[in-house]
């Protein structure tokens, strides 16, 4: 079975709420989840939870890519560009590279 298509992103009228680009048959949205009550040492952390989801789970498929084309080159050998490339463009997109 295959999740909802990504790139997910968060509700503009709810920081808690994740949807999808696609829409269902009345052109909705396609609500993923609603994070609720994230709550630690009586912080609230859903929204940072809600945007934390959608940034792993939109960055997931080119890290994975990154880390075998990677695995790849080392495999063979070879520290070649298109690896670091890859793994450049999937780190900048999960936020730890600007």
């Amino acid at each position: 079975m295959s999740h909802t298509p990504t790139p997910w992103q968060l509700a503009t009228n709810d920081p808690t709420l994740i949807l999808s680009e696609a829409v269902d048959a009345d052109g909705d949205a396609v609500i993923i989840a609603d994070v609720l009550n994230g709550t630690i040492n009586g912080v609230g952390l859903d929204t940072a939870n809600a945007a934390f989801i959608i940034k792993a789970v939109n960055a997931h498929d080119e890290l994975v890519e990154a880390c075998r084309l990677a695995y790849e080159d080392w495999q063979n050998g070879e520290h070649g560009s298109p690896a670091f490339i890859a793994l450049e463009r999937a780190l900048a997109k999960a936020g730890v590279l600007s």
